[in-house]
């Protein structure tokens, strides 16, 4: 069962949350994700390394799936993946949250008020 209540101790940013959803490759995929934003902002062979052996942990995991549809997720809910957890009103908490229970497809979703603080 996911959980759709926002986090009461937000840490991380939008990302990380949301991939938790995903349960087994989240730290995959959260640590892929971190290195590629790090290699954006400054290139390193050191990172670029271990964003080859990601790569090929992710692509013999099936892990691409899930990297896919967190972000297209995270694009319906109109969420950005680099926002720090702390920055978000109830409302954009609560879009976390809701993101994170979508990303594992579940094939039914039992709410109680799930638009409630949604702008």
């Amino acid at each position: 069962m996911a959980q759709v209540d926002p986090p009461r101790h937000a840490s991380g940013n939008v990302f990380d949350y949301v991939a938790e959803g995903i349960g087994h490759l989240s730290a995959l995929l959260k640590e892929y994700h971190r290195i590629s934003v790090e290699l954006e902002q400054q290139y390193s062979e050191t990172a670029l390394n271990q964003l080859a052996q990601l790569q090929s942990q992710l692509d013999h995991a099936g892990g691409w799936r899930f990297e896919n549809k967190i972000k297209e997720v995270l694009v319906k809910l109109d969420l950005n993946p680099e926002t720090p957890l702390k920055e978000l009103s109830g409302g954009w908490l609560r879009k976390a949250a809701l993101a994170r229970a979508l990303v594992c497809q579940p094939n039914v979703l039992l709410l109680d008020e799930p638009t409630n603080h949604l702008k």
